[in-house]
């Protein structure tokens, strides 16, 4: 193998290497917007959750004090 052949082997290499981890970087964000999105719901699901069953205590209250 040449000089350059092997240059240009060792560029190959380098640019699939950089397309691989610039492919997992892009895909370490993805899950972590998708986690921070899925954290996102599950609190609003919860307060959602904390405002439906207040609400319900304080019917469940006056239907008892009836």
């Amino acid at each position: 193998m040449t000089t350059k052949q092997l240059e240009q082997q060792q560029n190959f290499q380098g640019e699939v290497i950089s397309g691989y981890v610039m492919h997992l970087i892009k895909l370490t964000l993805e899950n972590i917007r998708l986690g921070k999105q899925t954290i996102n719901n599950e609190r609003e699901n919860n307060a959602h959750r904390q405002i439906h069953n207040s609400f319900y205590g304080l019917y469940l209250e006056e239907w008892k004090a009836k």
